[in-house]
């Protein structure tokens, strides 16, 4: 593991420690980025205010918005920046337009493996396990079914689709929106192999409610995996799905 991506919010709710993180990144070699909310709005100044000295902690930012990487212009940022899956870059124009304003890059969700190869570019992230975000909404779930307590930035809910099967929803209280997330994990494993003759050489694991043990075989898997792309050792998970790897948007 090359990276490690720290929601900056888990800092700021005095959840993690971020010299207790930044010591153990430090010992492995590790690079610690902070991830911004996916969503800013204008009210969120005090809260920009406040994070403004934390991201000089870290190694760089993972941006999830324009207005994100418009914040960190403001503030005349000069760390790394990476943008996110979800400020995106559909076409060779995007690519070219936002390139000015940033290091790195992460190839969009909804692009299929042969849409992405069209980009002509093989030096983005490539996301190849996580739950899917399916909706961010203001219309808290959490308020409407019980009550406000402003106080957790947890996975707190959970929807139920036709299928009977539960959607995970982080209640972001911070920033008074959620998020709900895909039933099960979009997992590339399968196709680990051929993504790395199409010359991409740099992947990402997006973990979000998983416990201790599942993140840790899970990147035990992963590992393994890099080292030995033919290997048949068993997934760790039962269900999983490809997301838009064979069939993307377009």
């Amino acid at each position: 593991v090359d990276r490690l991506y720290i929601p900056v919010d888990l800092i700021y709710t005095k959840n993690i420690e971020i010299k207790e993180v930044k010591q153990s990144a430090e010992k492995r070699n590790t690079e610690l980025f902070a991830a911004l909310p996916r969503i800013l709005r204008s009210r969120d100044d005090v809260y920009l205010n406040s994070i403004s000295e934390l991201l000089a902690l870290f190694d760089g930012v993972l941006v999830k918005s324009l207005e994100g990487l418009a914040f960190l212009q403001e503030r005349d940022y000069k760390g790394c920046i990476i943008t996110d899956y979800s400020v995106y870059n559909w076409n060779k124009s995007a690519l070219r337009y936002l390139q000015k304003n940033r290091d790195g890059f992460t190839y969009p969700l909804e692009l299929s493996v042969h849409e992405i190869c069209e980009l002509d570019d093989r030096s983005g992230e490539y996301v190849i396990y996580g739950r899917t975000p399916m909706m961010i909404t203001a219309n808290c779930i959490r308020k409407t079914m019980e009550r406000c307590n402003g106080r957790v930035n947890v996975f707190s809910q959970s929807l139920q689709d036709r299928y009977k099967k539960e959607l995970p929803v982080y209640v972001n209280c911070v920033h008074c929106y959620n998020e709900v997330f895909n039933a099960v994990p979009m997992s590339l494993h399968k196709e680990l192999l051929q993504l790395i003759r199409y010359g991409f050489s740099t992947f990402r694991l997006d973990f979000t409610n998983e416990g201790i043990t599942e993140v840790l075989a899970l990147v035990r898997y992963y590992t393994n995996k890099m080292k030995c792309p033919e290997g048949r050792e068993d997934f760790p998970l039962d269900e999983y799905t490809q997301g838009h790897f064979k069939e993307g948007a377009i």
